[in-house]
């Protein structure tokens, strides 16, 4: 076994704990997932912060997957278009973000308008 191997080992067993602890601090509710999904502005539930969730989820899946495929021991270039879909949904919820901000202070500014 080469200095190379025994590092991926140690990475991939370091990951591993990672995972295992967020998972465990999930399922025992360290870790509060109430409310991921909704907007903070107006509570209701939100498609572009489960878009955005998604698409991380599946970027990041794949660049495991370039990582474990790679043979030369080093980070793999991330692939321009899995860069391209997260770069989308990121700007697809800071619309959805800027829109709800701005029917908010609309609606604060209309009710504002109507008691004066």
């Amino acid at each position: 076994m080469t200095a190379g191997d025994l590092i991926r080992v140690e990475m991939i067993a370091i990951a591993a704990g990672l995972a295992v602890a967020v998972f465990w601090k999930l399922i025992t509710g360290v870790i509060i997932m109430r409310g991921l999904l909704h907007n903070k502005i107006t509570g209701e539930f939100s498609p572009s912060r489960l878009q955005l969730l998604l698409s991380t989820l599946l970027a990041a899946a794949f660049y495991v997957q370039a990582i474990v495929a790679a043979k030369d021991h080093a980070l793999p270039v991330p692939n321009e278009s899995i860069l391209a879909v997260v770069g989308g949904s990121n700007l697809i919820h800071l619309g959805d973000k800027f829109w709800s901000f701005f029917k908010l202070v609309r609606s604060v500014g209309d009710r504002a308008t109507r008691e004066s």
